[in-house]
């Protein structure tokens, strides 16, 4: 009889650890489907009630992509070493690149936005002898909205990289005449 509870036991014990595995597989999975904008409506509800994702919420994209990914991939590398509160989420996008969800609650604007991205290439730095290029999206308000701040941070990236190569960290309100300058079709001669 005490063999038959230990096995009860033991089998109660990984049906949660694999429900909770599961859990957390499945939130990141629906703020990846977010980000890429493939979630809206009646799914979108369901799926972020099924998660208990709030869809109101102050939050802002930011973007990390790390070239020299050999013995790790950047979601592992960044997911030990960026600070998180309870409501962000690092979102593993492919092994390159990772998004960070962050709840702009208690977080004071843009400005702010960027002194922690550049504490956190400080540590990437310090830590892990790397470096990320950072895109900075604009803050939304609803996650229905949310795969437009990750589009702002890869725009970001995008124009920052071309305009200031020099720079690693590129914030989307930062670069209107840029993102201007780059639809403007060149004069062919």
């Amino acid at each position: 009889p005490g063999a038959d509870n230990i096995l009860l036991m033991t089998d109660a014990m990984l049906m949660s650890m694999f429900k909770s595995g599961l859990s957390i597989a499945s939130h990141s999975y629906v703020f990846r489907r977010v980000l890429k904008q493939e979630l809206t409506g009646a799914d979108l509800l369901s799926r972020a009630g099924e998660h208990q994702i709030p869809m109101e919420m102050e939050r802002s994209v930011m973007l990390f992509q790390m070239e020299h990914t050999e013995k790790a991939s950047a979601y592992s590398i960044l997911g030990e070493l960026i600070p998180l509160t309870d409501t962000d989420t690092l979102v593993e996008m492919n092994r390159h690149v990772v998004a960070l969800v962050k709840d702009m609650s208690g977080i004071d604007g843009p400005d702010e936005l960027y002194q922690f991205a550049q504490a956190v290439q400080e540590t990437l730095m310090e830590e892990a002898v790397q470096t990320a290029e950072i895109g900075i999206g604009e803050s939304k308000s609803t996650l229905a909205v949310l795969g437009e701040s990750f589009l702002e941070a890869r725009r970001a990236m995008e124009v920052g990289h071309i305009f200031s190569p020099e720079e690693s960290i590129h914030v989307f309100r930062n670069l209107l005449l840029e993102r201007f300058l780059m639809n403007v079709p060149r004069e062919e001669s």
